[in-house]
């Protein structure tokens, strides 16, 4: 199995004895981590998010890609709530199941004040037989989405004709874009990071997402079902990948 930790940061890592401490901005009541503990924690998850993995390739065996997960602990070293920073894994069976591995573990206490968070990032490579899927670029969507609307509607014979000019249609990009945005309900959310796989028909295989923002996590459900209902072109004859932001 390919993991390979990348930096990572550590809220307020060993901090000094006693005294309230302010970790990245945040309240006073915000204490360190021993780097230590919480490494050792995110190793012993490790067999667990290995077989969550496995689940995930034996229905999507190109399944891969790099996450940043967030782990909330309280006083008591539990954790109090885990996320995904950033995940280009695009699943959501599987990003779910590493969560859950990781809000079972028992975490270190934090020091100097009454809760804590811990950060890992970590590359899963997908199966060494396997064949990388397409990485389709967001552009690269769109312009496909716009020639595939163009051709449906000179099939539908409205391609052109005196009123052509005045109405023009939007971008289905674009459109897509704007009904994804909408998800969003609370002032100020911020980016989520969405990645799906589509099929050699254009069908939507599986998603994932992503966000380090509170707020932002409202709309996830409603994100990913946008996602599933939207028709997209055919990337020919392989699977694709495509990672884009709603900021």
């Amino acid at each position: 199995m390919a993991h390979r930790p990348r930096p990572s940061w550590l809220c307020a890592a060993l901090l000094g004895l006693g005294g309230g401490a302010s970790c990245g901005g945040g309240q006073p009541s915000t204490g360190g981590l021993s780097q230590g503990g919480v490494q050792a924690a995110f190793a012993a998850a490790m067999p667990e998010v290995e077989r969550c993995l496995r689940a995930g390739r034996a229905r999507l065996p190109y399944l891969g890609g790099d996450i940043e997960a967030l782990v909330e602990i309280d006083e008591q070293g539990r954790a109090t709530g885990a996320y995904l920073g950033r995940s280009t894994l695009g699943d959501e069976q599987v990003e779910e199941c590493i969560l859950e591995a990781y809000r079972s573990r028992p975490w270190p206490r934090p020091v100097g004040g009454k809760t804590g968070q811990a950060r890992q990032g970590y590359s899963f490579g997908a199966a060494p037989d396997q064949p990388a899927p397409l990485d389709w670029k967001p552009d690269a969507l769109a312009a496909a989405m716009e020639e595939e609307a163009r051709r449906e509607r000179a099939e539908a014979g409205h391609d052109g004709g005196p009123d052509a000019a005045t109405a023009a249609p939007s971008s289905p990009f674009a459109e897509l874009v704007a009904k994804l945005g909408r998800c969003r309900t609370e002032p100020g959310a911020g980016r989520i990071e969405i990645t799906m796989y589509l099929d050699e028909d254009g069908m939507v295989q599986s998603v994932g997402l992503a966000t380090s923002d509170a707020r932002s996590r409202a709309a996830l459900g409603c994100i990913a079902m946008v996602v599933k209902t939207t028709s997209f072109p055919s990337p020919g004859n392989q699977i694709a990948k495509v990672t884009m932001g709603i900021e």
